[in-house]
């Protein structure tokens, strides 16, 4: 069973208002419709003023056709059925993505991800450029550090996880959010400096490669339903598991592909009890579950077993764009289907500047569409986006630079045209916070996809208590 569609967000998730390049409602199975023919103007709507027209002659009435009651001919032919002989129209085909393992993507990324800091009297942005170094990762402080121009921060983190890091700087007054949508780390200081500890280790967690799974509630409910067979209600007593992953953010995961399969919990007795259908959701944050209770052997603690699916960007071609003025094109095949892309132009827009692309089927193949596969024969698979990019900024995908290769914000401004056969997508430039003006790019970088694969994540989390 695949879990999709999250309801509520982890609090540590920093959300900003920015979208992101990979809606899978961008891939839809049906092709777009031509528009229907239009009736000619009779020309005596045309007319001002209509001249009198002569009464024609009868005409002979003509002999009455062969048919049924309804006058219709059952050797006429059909209109809109086959003609023999033609040939049958053509079929979206769609072609899966193959799958890859945890640890061949975790060796793709270089393994796990270890962070060590050594730091003396630093100010936060002295901070950021050491934690930016020794992660690999985008990291900014919060406007809130002008209020604090004179803290400094004296540190020495031993190599560890990048969330086990974060952890212990907050016990030094400084926390830190993940921004998915831009894939940045922000560091800001404490306001209350009571609140400068390192927070509490969750004993209901596992370590994913350089993700951290946690499960943060877990919550039995009994109910009465009506109406049911019987007047005195139908039971419902179910276990509710909520989980908050915090990602590795070298994960290039495709927004929209992540799903939660195959989760279940296992009583002291050995026995699993799977996930309820209609009470489950889930992306890449987190997930939330519900399981039937009813015959669960409830005297001792559950381990919850599942996995972690999502579709990743495993091989890209860069495309450089080193004339923003000038319309470029680049065709690709991506897992075998052929891809084109266009850079359609600039124009100024709202103080900055407005870009445009656009991604589309090849002519000749533009019946393929590539999708995730299913982990329920029962449910079809999903299409998968036309373009994706993984990730925006610097660290991201599809990069804004200026001349001395440093990143230019932007946001994506808005969508054209979607369909299964061509989707166009325009990105603009954001002002700078200093100065209020959008600085102008010099060049613009895409890493085009060309293999996409779906990584299985597997988890399990013993001895969890039940309430």
């Amino acid at each position: 069973m695949k879990l999709r569609t999250l309801t509520r967000r982890p609090l540590w998730l920093l959300a900003l208002p920015i979208l992101s390049f990979s809606p899978l409602a961008h891939a839809q199975n049906a092709a777009p419709k031509a528009p229907a023919p239009k009736a000619p103007a009779s020309p005596a709507a045309a007319s001002p003023a209509a001249a009198p027209v002569e009464a024609a002659p009868a005409e002979p009435a003509a002999p009455e056709a062969a048919g049924d009651a309804n006058g219709v001919d059952p050797a006429a032919p059909v209109e809109g059925a086959p003609v023999e002989g033609a040939p049958a129209p053509a079929e979206a085909q769609q072609k899966t993505i193959d799958t890859l393992d945890f640890a061949a993507y975790s060796k793709l990324l270089g393994g796990a991800a270890q962070v060590e800091l050594t730091q003396s009297n630093a100010t936060l942005p002295q901070l950021a450029a050491a934690l930016a170094q020794a992660s690999g990762l985008r990291v900014e402080v919060s406007p809130q550090w002008d209020a604090y121009p004179d803290s400094r921060i004296t540190a020495k983190i031993a190599p560890t996880s990048l969330w086990d890091a974060l952890g212990q700087l907050k016990a030094h007054g400084v926390d830190a959010q993940w921004v998915a949508t831009t894939r940045t780390l922000q560091l800001m200081p404490l306001a209350d400096v009571s609140q400068a500890k390192a927070p509490p280790r969750n004993p209901l967690s596992q370590e994913l490669g350089g993700a951290l799974l946690d499960v943060t509630r877990i919550q039995r409910t009994r109910a009465l339903l009506f109406p049911a067979p019987t007047d005195a209600g139908q039971k419902q007593d179910r276990f509710e598991v909520e989980l908050a992953l915090r990602p590795d953010p070298r994960w290039r995961s495709i927004d929209g592909t992540a799903s939660w399969a195959g989760l279940s919990l296992i009583d002291v007795k050995g026995k699993a009890h799977p996930v309820i259908s209609d009470a489950a959701g889930g992306t890449v944050e987190g997930a939330q579950a519900a399981f039937d209770a009813s015959d669960m052997d409830t005297s001792g603690p559950v381990t919850l077993r599942g996995e972690l699916r999502f579709a990743v960007v495993a091989k890209s071609q860069k495309w450089t764009l080193g004339d923003l003025s000038k319309p470029a094109k680049l065709d690709i095949e991506r897992d075998g289907v052929p891809v084109h892309y266009e850079y359609l132009g600039s124009s100024e827009a709202n103080g900055g500047l407005s870009l445009k692309f656009a991604a589309s089927n090849a002519p000749d193949a533009p019946g393929t569409v590539v999708a995730l596969p299913s982990a329920d024969p029962n449910v079809p698979s999903s299409n998968l986006p036309l373009y994706h990019f993984a990730g925006v900024g610097s660290s991201g995908g599809l990069r804004l630079l200026k001349a001395d290769n440093s990143p230019v914000d932007f946001l994506e401004a808005g969508s054209g045209l979607q369909s299964a056969e061509r989707t166009e997508f325009e990105i603009q430039t954001l002002p700078d916070p200093a100065n209020g003006q959008a600085p102008a790019p010099a060049r613009a970088e895409l890493d085009v996809p060309l293999e996409w694969r779906e990584v299985r994540v597997p988890f399990e989390i013993k001895n969890i208590p039940l309430p």
